[in-house]
């Protein structure tokens, strides 16, 4: 029976428990990431159905005008060039209602595949976007995702791995202490029993290549971990820096962008009716009013998804309590 006496076993439980903790890390990271994509697929469909929304109001607001032109034409106001502008604009407003719808079922399809669900129950999306705007400074940040990032820990981890490594190598050389017993019969039935220990004397040291491969090892995990550790840095920098951005954008427009554009478009049927505005201005008004919707929702969808890729730079995206796999 061949007994350790360096304290090889220890080491090698020190190994394999920080590889263990290394996993466990990894795995927990992986769970955020795919998280954040999930948070990033809901943006992207609370995007394509407001943006539906968009197109509809145009779309309707179009098939008015085109029916006011058709009464100013009948009234002998107009004239057929007149009618057949509103008739393109309403078809171009169809148009971009189709896609609108099409961009949709592609975003829910999208959001579902993310999850993990068939295509033929893909989720509805409720609520809207609200990236939130109190953000620590970026000293505060660069801690937290020090302190939080599982994958920082699994990189230091995998380090404390190949010191454990580095350390059983070493102690291979110590020979290991070596217990015998015997018992043997012998033609005089005769009876023979014995025992012996021996430890062996190393005149060569072979563990001395193994030794420099822990070595190795060990070096390139801490290069590696070093490395993380100033990616991540710059990945929270970055990852700040577009949130501001973006959320600023997103306020500037909300400050200018007064009124819903259902609201803004019933006003500017008012004033169409009443002949407060000319044809002129109409089209001029309803752009402005559509393009300005368009711009506001790109610009909250920007804020949401910077604001997610920052969680998940901190390490402070939310993980599931629970696997329930229900479409809601």
């Amino acid at each position: 029976q061949e007994i350790e006496i360096g304290g090889q076993r220890r080491q090698r439980v020190s190994a394999a428990e920080a590889e263990l903790a290394a996993a466990e890390n990894l795995l927990r990271r992986n769970q955020r990431v795919l998280a954040s994509r999930v948070a990033i697929a809901f943006g992207e469909a609370v995007r394509a159905r407001e943006l539906q929304r968009i197109e509809e109001a145009e779309a309707a607001l179009a098939a008015e005008l085109l029916a006011f032109e058709r009464r100013r034409l009948e009234a002998g106001k107009s004239t057929a060039i007149d009618l057949n502008l509103a008739r393109a604009a309403t078809g171009r407003s169809l148009g971009r209602l189709e896609l609108a719808r099409g961009e949709s079922v592609a975003a829910r399809g999208a959001l579902a595949e993310v999850i993990g669900l068939a295509e033929q129950v893909a989720p509805e999306v409720a609520g809207q976007l609200i990236p939130g705007t109190v953000v620590p400074a970026l000293p505060d940040l660069l801690r937290l995702a020090r302190a939080a990032r599982e994958d920082l820990r699994a990189a230091d981890a995998l380090s404390e791995a190949a010191a454990a490594r580095v350390s059983l190598a070493r102690r291979s050389a110590v020979p290991n202490l070596v217990l015998q017993a015997f018992s043997e019969r012998e033609a005089s039935s005769e009876t023979i029993q014995g025992g012996g220990v021996s430890l062996g004397i190393p005149l060569f040291r072979p563990q001395r290549g193994a030794v420099a491969e822990a070595v190795a090892i060990l070096e390139r995990t801490k290069a590696e971990a070093d490395l993380l550790r100033r990616a991540v840095d710059q990945e929270v920098v970055a990852a700040l820096a577009r949130f501001v951005a973006a959320q600023a954008a997103a306020a500037g427009l909300e400050e200018h962008v007064i009124g819903s554009l259902d609201e803004n478009l019933r006003l500017l049927q008012q004033a169409v009716d009443a002949g407060k505005i000319g044809r002129t201005e109409l089209f001029l008004f309803r752009r402005e009013f559509v393009e300005s919707q368009r711009e506001y929702l790109e610009a909250t969808t920007a804020a949401w998804r910077a604001r997610v890729e920052l969680d998940l730079a901190t390490g402070q995206i939310a993980l599931p309590t629970s696997s329930d796999r229900s479409p809601s």
